[in-house]
């Protein structure tokens, strides 16, 4: 899997993923275990798993806010404040607020 993977392969998979799409190697430069199910071409499946690492690690760094934010959150309704941020101009405000709350830059 791609938690058992080398600094050294995780730079190269980088660098691959650096590249423009239609500079990616040939088709065939890239050999990959046949699958009998469907199955994404290597070029996207390489962006998925760049992707997923890099929003694993941003997720990893928020889960430090996350226990504030919900006590933020419990306070404004606990004063009878309504947070409506279904999307928009109103969630964009609303979350400024609590990053301002938080200290958060």
């Amino acid at each position: 899997g791609s938690k058992g993977a080398s600094p050294a392969t995780w730079l190269a998979v980088e660098a691959l993923h650096a590249r423009p799409k239609h500079l990616l190697p040939g088709s065939g430069a890239l050999r990959l275990p046949a699958q009998s199910v469907r199955a994404l071409p290597p070029a996207r499946r390489l962006h998925k798993i760049c992707k997923g690492r890099r929003m694993s690690a941003r997720s990893a760094g928020a889960q430090e806010h996350v226990a504030n934010g919900l006590a933020w959150v419990a306070a404004q309704r606990a004063a009878g404040r309504s947070l409506e941020a279904g999307g928009g101009r109103a969630r964009s405000l609303l979350a400024k607020e609590l990053r301002k709350a938080l200290g958060i830059n």
